[in-house]
């Protein structure tokens, strides 16, 4: 090969480098934000509802990673789902008498339910 077509590769895959690293940093950063949106018990103290939301970048397209927890306050036991949505807005919470309902508002609204936990007869 010519020395100036080893040069203008070398250029290239210098440039291509560079823009590789500068994205992964940033998707680091931007990836390594988490908040805490919404730390509410329920009316009658039994339970925590947490709501996390982190950020990341899907194909140059940001992403909100939203993680909701309902936590038995009386012992270790809990449920979480993980939702991503794109343009994250706002939360609302309904505390109801079985569970506690909520609405994750983005581009569009996405209705959840988490139900307490049923104790059976034996």
């Amino acid at each position: 090969m010519k020395p100036k077509t080893l040069k203008i590769l070398l250029l290239i895959q210098s440039v291509a480098m560079v823009l590789v690293l500068g994205w992964l940093c940033l998707e680091i950063i931007i990836s390594s934000e988490r908040t805490t949106l919404i730390c509410e018990n329920s009316p009658d103290g039994a339970y925590t509802l947490l709501v996390h939301k982190s950020s990341k970048i899907l194909l140059f397209h940001p992403i909100d990673h939203i993680q909701v927890v309902l936590s038995d306050n009386d012992s270790v036991g809990y449920k979480a789902f993980d939702v991503d949505i794109s343009d994250f807005a706002r939360c609302e919470i309904e505390w109801e008498e079985d569970g506690v309902r909520i609405v994750l508002h983005g581009q569009e609204a996405l209705y959840y339910t988490l139900p307490f936990r049923v104790e059976t007869e034996q």
